[in-house]
């Protein structure tokens, strides 16, 4: 089920599905979900660059229905939030859209195994999260990628 029914609201930008404000309001639930304060990443009085970037990212892929939150039941009873991305480009051996877990310790053990690149960690890290591996991953490009690296680094601040 989705949790967000303004996901199909039309903005004033014709690009956009969903109004920037809503958005915004979107990306603030993630972070509650999270429990991660956006205070923290205040360098001075300007925000931290890297959290900055995916932040807008994030917020302009949810805008134009790259990135949707869905809050679901799982086995348990227990409410769980996945972050499903949907593609602009196509892929071979890779559906239109990947659904990111919530993060987990498997998940995180993926990325401390190796004395892998940065990238190639978050890749992995990544690609256990949604189960499609992180050489399905590596393949994304141009703003899917972007987009991907974005929640990437959202992930890695839980």
């Amino acid at each position: 089920m989705n949790d967000n029914n303004n996901q199909s609201e039309r903005a004033g930008n014709p690009n956009y599905v969903i109004q920037e404000e809503t958005a915004a309001e979107i990306w603030d639930d993630i972070l509650d979900w999270y429990d991660i304060e956006e205070k923290d990443y205040i360098d001075g009085e300007k925000l931290d660059r890297a959290y900055s970037t995916a932040r807008k990212k994030i917020i302009r892929g949810i805008c134009k229905g790259y990135v949707e939150v869905l809050k679901e039941e799982n086995k348990l009873g227990d409410e769980v939030m996945l972050i499903k991305q949907n593609f602009k480009n196509k892929y071979h051996k890779l559906a239109s859209s990947v659904t990111y877990s919530e993060v987990n310790g498997r998940a995180k053990k993926a990325i401390r195994s190796g004395q892998d690149g940065d990238f190639t960690m978050m890749y992995k890290f990544l690609g256990s999260l949604c189960a499609e591996g992180e050489q399905n991953i590596e393949k994304l490009r141009g703003i899917d990628n972007g987009i991907c690296e974005s929640l990437g680094y959202l992930f890695l601040q839980v």
